[in-house]
């Protein structure tokens, strides 16, 4: 459960059957399929720009880089539904996410399970497409330490800091900071991995990325990092030996 696809705006119900047939259903392939030849599309969708959105409050840059070369794809693909070009936009939080998509100014919202289920709820907009995340149909989030750190259970990481990856991160940091919290643990964000924290509470930050994580678990800067148990898996080997997870 990778990514969920959003969309509100009328005439992306139009751009729905050119997404279909390029984003790998199988029948771009099919020599039986075709668009209705009665009413050209492109003359009810008149050059026109497809929008991506994404969430992103501290890199926004970091984002657009990464969904540019979709938007440009779809864009060059999507001509004979009247598509001119391809652009990014990111909002800085879930209720802005939810307003660009109810006012019909992003197309397609492209998220983990958390965040799309908020902005669903928020803007009404419908989840049309799942995509694999790395040829896995399901993932999850999970613990990573240093193997030479002795913990092994969430009772290790109390009086000690942990990095999560950001605010909205579903595997980064929902599932495993709400793991904690439900099975009663208490949480409290700390400025950084250097910040000193009560006996009794477990102080997190935000690295901003999942490599970073990875980084500062190994340098020994955090007591664990909350991460997609593929982030682990597709480490390689000469530091896999180095850390596990729980």
């Amino acid at each position: 459960m990778k990514v969920i696809l959003l969309f509100k705006s009328p005439t992306s119900w139009l751009l729905l059957l050119g997404l279909m047939l390029i984003l790998g259903n199988g029948c771009a392939a099919n020599p039986h399929v075709s668009a209705p030849a009665a009413t050209p599309l492109s003359s009810r969708v008149s050059d026109r720009i497809i929008v991506i959105g994404d969430i992103d409050a501290c890199e926004p840059l970091k984002k657009v880089k990464r969904f540019r070369p979709l938007a440009d794809y779809l864009a060059e693909n999507l001509t004979e539904f009247g598509i001119g070009r391809g652009e990014v936009v990111i909002a800085k939080d879930i209720p802005e996410m939810a307003q660009y998509l109810d006012q019909g100014e992003i197309d397609f919202f492209f998220d983990s399970g958390f965040p799309t289920l908020a902005v669903r709820r928020l803007s009404g907009s419908q989840v049309i497409l799942r995509q694999w995340k790395r040829g896995s149909s399901e993932y999850w989030g999970t613990y990573l330490v240093r193997r030479d750190s002795g913990i092994n259970s969430p009772e290790g990481l109390v009086g000690k800091v942990v990095a999560f990856e950001e605010l909205y991160s579903t595997t980064g940091f929902i599932l495993p900071a709400g793991t904690l919290i439900k099975k009663g643990f208490k949480l409290r964000e700390v400025s950084g991995p250097d910040e000193d924290v009560s006996p009794n509470e477990i102080g997190y930050f935000f690295s901003r990325d999942e490599e970073n994580t990875i980084e500062l678990v190994l340098d020994g800067q955090v007591a664990a990092g909350g991460i997609a148990n593929l982030d682990y898996t597709e480490l390689p080997a000469e530091l896999m030996n180095q850390l596990r997870v729980f």
